[in-house]
């Protein structure tokens, strides 16, 4: 008996003591630590608040409110993980020179190969869908739960006019590098601008798809305000699909290099026709569109010098032993017969099929080292007729004393 009224004075001692700091007035408000709460809960003292799923669980519960004089934290538990790992939300606050910082925190580590990940998730009416991630590695993912950079976009992403995609940091309070839209630029609210070096808008991609580079108005698919420089990398090149070309241009005159017909690439000027030409077999027309060799000119050729490669052998053999030199009775006879020199091409063959430079300069070498052996048998013939009438003259003179002393006696 006596055992039980000192239990019964010891609890009402601490419901009495309880009730000092808590209250439950019929105002509906509680407090807690406060006699005269100011909210629906009003939780004052420097005692946490521990909400737990059950009273056999250990470690956190679901709700904790931390020690205001340790940060106010706020920890809300996954129910569904062990509570011994508690794993959850933390909200809590900092403060650093007038600069107060809100806290968000994805808790989760028990061991070193454990990480967490802060997940947002949105309702359409019927279920829970994650709109946005933060990974572990600090990666924000928008549209896909395993971003891998630092901010990667599954979808769409719009921007208002003027507004930009920065890149680096400032450069004396201005911009380095940045991509923009147009806002009415000459009535142009559909093309985008890239800026580099201290915000200097270099490049435009208009609404029609004609690029410039240097200028704010490319006239064409590629407009560039400047020099162009290819550097040979691996077979560089300018590849251009179907009839289109390179093309200059001034106030009165342009020059034009395009693709003519099939393989054809010709080059021409704006007063008249194609000039120059390569064919797709390897030729080339200068004043022809229709090349019939390596190299088709229809004009006259000025050059310092021309060199021929010989398709043919030097007319060395007029020389040799047992060459078959036509006397000049046979050559007489052939140009009578033929109005042209034996192995030479009559002039309407010249006319017709034209004349190979090299073919025809080594015939007329034929021809002059054939002169040449006539003039040797002539040389010869005039020595030997020189040396006959030396002795006629000799004769002569003999005849001419003889008969002059017969005369006299």
């Amino acid at each position: 008996m006596k055992t039980s009224q000192i239990f019964l004075f010891a609890l009402m001692s601490c419901i009495s003591a309880w009730a000092q700091t808590n209250t439950f007035p019929s105002t509906g408000d509680v407090g807690i630590g406060t006699t005269t709460p100011r909210s629906v809960l009003n939780i004052t003292g420097n005692q946490g608040l521990d909400w737990q799923e059950s009273s056999d669980k250990k470690g956190t519960g679901l709700l904790t409110l931390g020690n205001p004089s340790e940060g106010a934290s706020m920890f809300i538990n996954t129910p569904t993980h062990n509570s011994y790992y508690p794993a959850g939300l933390g909200i809590d606050g900092s403060y650093d020179n007038r600069h107060s910082i809100i806290n968000l925190k994805a808790f989760g580590v028990k061991y070193l190969d454990w990480y967490s990940s802060l997940a947002f998730h949105t309702s359409d009416g019927t279920s829970l869908n994650e709109a946005m991630r933060i990974n572990r590695f600090g990666n924000v993912g928008i549209g896909t739960s395993n971003p891998i950079s630092k901010l990667e976009v599954n979808g769409d992403i719009s921007l208002g006019r003027m507004h930009k995609i920065k890149f680096l940091e400032t450069v004396n309070g201005g911009d380095r590098a940045y991509i923009r839209s147009t806002d009415g630029e000459g009535g142009d609210y559909n093309s985008m601008i890239f800026a580099i070096g201290g915000g200097n808008e270099s490049m435009i991609i208009k609404n029609d798809g004609n690029i410039g580079i240097s200028t704010q108005n490319p006239s064409e698919k590629l407009h560039v305000a400047g020099n162009a420089l290819f550097e040979e990398n691996n077979g560089t090149s300018i590849k251009i699909n179907g009839y289109h070309g390179i093309e200059t241009q001034g106030n009165s005159h342009w020059l034009h290099l395009n693709r003519y017909r099939n393989d054809d690439v010709s080059i021409g000027h704006e007063s008249t026709s194609n000039v120059y030409m390569v064919y797709g077999g390897g030729k080339v027309g200068i004043g022809t569109i229709s090349p019939d060799d390596k190299l088709t000119v229809k004009g006259r050729i000025h050059a310092e010098e021309v060199k021929v490669d010989l398709s043919v052998p030097g007319p060395d053999y007029v020389f040799n032993e047992g060459y078959d030199l036509k006397s000049l009775e046979e050559v007489q006879e052939h140009i009578r017969e033929n109005g042209h020199l034996p192995n030479i091409p009559s002039a309407a063959e010249m006319e017709q099929n034209g004349v190979e430079l090299g073919i025809m300069n080594m015939k007329l070498l034929e021809k002059i080292e054939e002169l040449t052996l006539y003039t040797i048998a002539q040389e010869k013939r005039i020595k030997h007729l020189e040396k006959e009438n030396e002795t006629l003259k000799s004769i002569t003179e003999r005849v001419a004393k003889i008969e002059a002393l017969v005369e006299a006696e």
